[in-house]
């Protein structure tokens, strides 16, 4: 595990145990389902979705985009 942390984390994080890395698991868990559960009734957000589709044929010996 050490390892594959200091590759992730860099050479500070060589001394992460891996009852460490649990309890800073447990830690983020309770605040992402803090930060999930939260209200969003008083903004308005805006999304914008975009689909699309690209793709190279040849018809006729010329390619068509």
């Amino acid at each position: 595990m050490q390892p594959a942390l200091a590759s992730l984390l860099g050479e500070q994080a060589k001394g992460l145990s891996a009852n460490s890395v649990s309890r800073l698991k447990y830690a983020w868990e309770k605040e992402y389902q803090q930060w999930s559960g939260r209200s969003l009734t008083k903004r308005q957000y805006v999304h914008i979705w975009a689909d699309g589709i690209y793709s190279k044929v040849r018809m006729d010996d010329k390619l068509v985009y």
